[in-house]
């Protein structure tokens, strides 16, 4: 009873819920069918399958003997021809990425119907409908690069025109903490200009800057797009950044991760220096660093419907050192000025000397002057006193007051054919989506 009503949940979400997947975000397959002299076989039947999750879908060849299969989710597919006439073909391991049109031809021999050739080949390298210049991070480079402090958007500097936007010298920029910028640039913008979605939602916030929603244990993959790219991405003035979320599948699947970080592992800070009444000293402050989360995808139902979520967590007890006093003696005169100043003030010879404005004044009276210019004032000494040292700050993320928590709910079957298995027949649903095949997700983020 508990597994029928959460299932009636999803299909009242599902079915209310406007779907955000476009194009940018998924694949596409397509090709030609031809017989061994070259000539196209109209009317063959085609049919990619997901083994994974059970999904498929099936053409059927055009007069031109072409086939198209459109908004693919990203990943492994199996393609299988069959034509009257001819030996039917099956291709493995297709593997398609985000915003790729994979090209995949096949000539068919002659021969047994009911026999199966299996035939292998990459796909090529260079698209040639598409014009932009793009690169695609997968999740192998995501999960075996090293990276700092779990911010998968990073490896987008690995690709050519892209740098930090925070290093970019720029006096027109507007950079104040309440309009973040992406800290992308590609080539020499600000920041501001990209355009980053997930799953084809936005992902961007006011300023121009990227809403933390996804955690990267829950990225499949992500395309740069980093000029020249189709309208069908939208209107951006840098970048286009097209992130996947990963997706559950017939098999049950986690992970857990946590990276620990404690001052008494670390060497110390040089800068880190504190004043002790009037005197400078070196701390090693508190730097206690947790990071930590999971991720874990299945089968709701097998074949027919798939979940996938995950949670990451962020600790903070960190400190920021900001040297601007190392050395008292700046406030004051040296030792050697101090010398001068002494004998100057103890002269008894009456003979006025020049001093500060050039005016000739008795000796005494320009090492009292002399003194008062080199001698800072005490409210210019409490400046720098309050504003250098080590501050610490603690920043938590944990629930209910973090981010990102991520969910995300595949079908690939009708969702009465779903009701109908689970009730057993019990219950014939009256409620019908307009698309066989759905996804949806929810990433709430709220951060302090």
């Amino acid at each position: 009873m508990t597994r029928f009503i959460v299932l009636t949940a999803l299909v009242l979400s599902v079915c209310s819920a406007t779907f955000a997947q476009a194009g940018g975000s998924t694949a596409e397959i397509r090709g030609r069918i031809a017989d061994p002299n070259g000539a196209v076989v109209r009317g063959a039947t085609v049919t990619v399958t997901d083994p994974e999750r059970g999904f498929s879908r099936t053409a059927t060849t055009d007069e031109q003997g072409e086939y198209r299969f459109l908004s693919l989710t990203p990943g492994t597919y199996q393609i299988r021809v069959e034509a009257s006439g001819f030996s039917s073909q099956v291709k493995n391991a297709v593997q398609v990425t985000v915003g790729q049109t994979a090209d995949q031809n096949f000539s068919l021999q002659i021969g047994d119907a009911t026999a199966t050739v299996e035939i292998s080949g990459d796909p090529p390298l260079i698209e040639t409908d598409r014009s932009q210049q793009s690169t695609t991070v997968n999740e192998r480079f995501i999960r075996e690069l090293p990276i700092d402090r779990r911010d998968y958007l990073t490896f987008t500097l690995l690709a050519p025109g892209v740098v930090d936007s925070n290093a970019l010298a720029d006096n027109s920029d507007f950079r104040v903490a309440q309009t973040p910028q992406s800290g992308i640039s590609f080539y020499g913008n600000n920041g501001r200009g990209n355009s980053i979605t997930v799953d084809g939602s936005e992902a961007n916030d006011q300023g121009g800057g990227v809403r933390s929603t996804l955690s990267q244990e829950a990225v499949q993959e992500f395309q740069i797009n980093r000029s020249n790219y189709n309208a069908e991405l939208g209107g951006a003035s840098g970048g286009v950044i097209n992130i996947v979320s990963k997706t559950g599948s017939n098999r049950f699947s986690g992970s857990v991760f946590g990276y620990f970080r404690n001052q008494s592992l670390d060497a110390g800070d040089p800068f880190a220096i504190v004043l002790d009444g009037n005197t400078t000293t070196r701390i090693k402050p508190d730097a206690n660093r947790q990071q930590y989360g999971f991720a874990v995808g299945g089968p709701f139902v097998k074949d027919k419907l798939f979940f996938f979520g995950g949670y990451e967590g962020l600790r903070r007890r960190e400190s920021s050192a900001v040297p601007l006093l190392t050395d008292l003696n700046i406030f004051q005169p040296t030792a050697g000025q101090r010398a001068v100043l002494a004998t100057l003030a103890a002269s008894t010879d009456p003979t006025p000397v020049p001093c500060v404005t050039g005016v000739a004044v008795p000796r005494a009276q320009c090492a009292a002057v002399l003194t008062g210019v080199l001698t800072v004032d005490q409210p210019v000494q409490d400046l720098f006193r309050n504003n250098s040292g080590v501050f610490p700050f603690i920043r938590t993320h944990i629930p209910p007051r973090s981010g990102p928590i991520m969910s995300r709910v595949l079908l690939t079957a009708s969702l009465s054919n779903i009701l109908s298995t689970t009730a057993k027949k019990r219950f014939k649903p009256r409620v019908h989506c307009l698309r066989s095949r759905v996804r949806t997700m929810w990433m709430p983020s709220i951060t302090t």
